[in-house]
């Protein structure tokens, strides 16, 4: 067989699986919405002095945080019951309620940022000069939030192509309109530029729902269950997210208010950003694999077992170990702005901490997957109050500190809980405890041990040596039936 042969015998395997393409229509429509949104950054940086660059920040933040609360987990609500096929009959009774819900909570929520934009503008820090423009965003509050449900409809029915369209096609209308708008017009442009490009979203993603045949109408006789099925997913999907956000606000005060704790804060952030990458290819592939373990569930199905579990620790791993085994590419990014040994062992730990976070993804979609949702609440419960109680006793030692109280929540949090998810079914005992499963452990700690204690040429060594491996994991896995 030629190597053409063999090139299209792979693109015709890959172009058969709805499982891929959905993973690349996600790629897709992400890449193309970053580097839309990316372009417009660079112009609006541009047009806006640096203090009304800093009141741009404070304007996203706001939206990102009314966003969710104004989805209330109806997103994930709306993905189980659209991929279930055990709904199949009912998606109609799903989505209606579903929708309505969204509705009445995105309204409440877009309507108390507008009631309260004087003291949210004034008193947190941003300014009076924002009073406009966040009342503005209220609208991109309203339609991003409908839309997290309308997005959680079409990953359900694995319809990735159309909610890529929709994505792009609404950034790049939002990128182009933000930049002319906030040439002349400032943040209010920017304003009413992210707020058409909110609605662009939501209507492009409408009219696909639309094409798809539902019927949404309420049946009566089942609203009682219908409902109360929903907020079992809603309620603690949006808690489990919200448990994290005053935690995280906590934990980087306490920094904050340390000996030069804004240059160890910085640090820190400065690290997570190289290692943010990781966790966002993660993110998107765990999107497209969703409804697949969903409908794969408890159905004994080993090919999708294996890569749900082992497919974002080994990219976890991959990712990580260069920045694990070679610290100082933190330098070499930030220009030696963020240099010394305190960077590059902080660095090592904050790797560490997203192979751990990368293992827990495979485990995470079948929170959703069971309607087990309480326990992912538990647990991020459980982690944050591990994350105080080693924050106050490591917090004198800066980034360091920092960093090794997230591996030290994230570790305990693990043996804790890893048990618990086993003995619900959540995850397969066979899967945890397996070989494989101790070789990434072994690698990702051989790792963390050679770029703490050892000189570069050993380094280079190990970390051939662990590449090695993970292509002689990664051809195992494919090789199973």
């Amino acid at each position: 067989m030629s190597v053409i042969d063999k090139i299209r015998q792979l693109n015709n395997k890959l172009t058969s699986s709805n499982l891929i393409r959905g993973i690349f229509w996600n790629f897709f429509g992400n890449i193309v919405a970053r580097t839309a949104n990316l372009i417009a950054s660079i112009y609006v940086a541009y047009f806006l002095t640096k203090e009304e660059y800093g009141q741009l920040g404070f304007l996203r933040s706001t939206i990102s945080t009314f966003v969710i609360f104004g989805t209330f987990g109806f997103g994930i609500a709306a993905t189980k019951f659209f991929a279930g096929d055990e709904f199949k009959d009912k998606r109609g009774d799903y989505g209606i309620v579903i929708r309505t819900f969204s509705f009445l909570v995105a309204f409440i929520i877009s309507l108390f940022l507008v009631i309260f934009v004087e003291p949210i503008a004034v008193k947190m820090g941003g300014g009076p000069e924002l009073i406009l423009p966040l009342k503005i965003t209220a609208i991109s509050v309203l339609f991003l939030s409908l839309n997290g449900v309308q997005n959680g409809i079409l990953v359900g029915l694995q319809k990735f192509k159309d909610a890529a369209k929709s994505l792009s096609i609404s950034s790049i209308l939002s990128a182009i309109i933000t930049i002319v708008l906030t040439k002349y017009y400032k943040l209010e442009g920017y304003a009413v530029g992210f707020a058409i490009g909110s609605l662009f979203n939501w209507a492009i993603c409408y009219y696909f729902i639309r094409t798809y045949s539902i019927d949404f109408k309420i049946h009566f006789s089942n609203l009682k269950k219908t409902i109360n099925d929903v907020l079992k997913i809603s309620i603690p999907a949006i808690l489990s997210g919200l448990v994290v956000m005053p935690i995280t606000w906590y934990s980087n005060s306490v920094i904050i208010n340390t000996s030069n704790g804004l240059e160890s804060l910085g640090t820190y952030n400065a690290i997570s950003n190289i290692t943010a990458i990781t966790l966002a290819v993660i993110s998107i592939i765990s999107q497209a694999v969703l409804p697949f373990a969903i409908k794969n569930f408890n159905k004994n199905n080993l090919k999708f077992e294996l890569f749900n579990y082992y497919a974002p620790w080994l990219i976890g791993v991959g990712f990580s170990i260069p920045l694990i085994l070679f610290p100082e590419i933190v330098a070499l990014v930030y220009h030696n702005k963020y240099a010394g040994l305190e960077v590059e062992r902080t660095a090592i730990l904050v790797g560490l901490c997203t192979i751990i976070i990368s293992q827990r993804q495979g485990i995470a979609k079948n929170f959703v997957a069971s309607g087990k949702m309480w326990i992912s609440f538990w647990g991020n419960a459980v982690w944050g109050i591990l994350l105080i109680i080693s924050l106050y006793f490591l917090k004198d030692l800066k980034a360091f500190g920092y960093a090794l109280s997230f591996l030290i929540a994230y570790l305990i949090n693990s043996l804790v809980f890893i048990p618990l998810y086993i003995k619900l079914k959540l995850i397969d005992r066979s899967l945890v405890y397996s070989k494989i499963g101790f070789l990434l452990s072994i690698l990702s700690i051989i790792g963390g041990f050679a770029g703490y204690y050892l000189p570069i040429v050993p380094r280079i060594l190990i970390f051939v040596i662990i590449m090695v491996c993970l292509v002689k994991i990664v051809q195992k896995l494919i090789k199973e039936k």
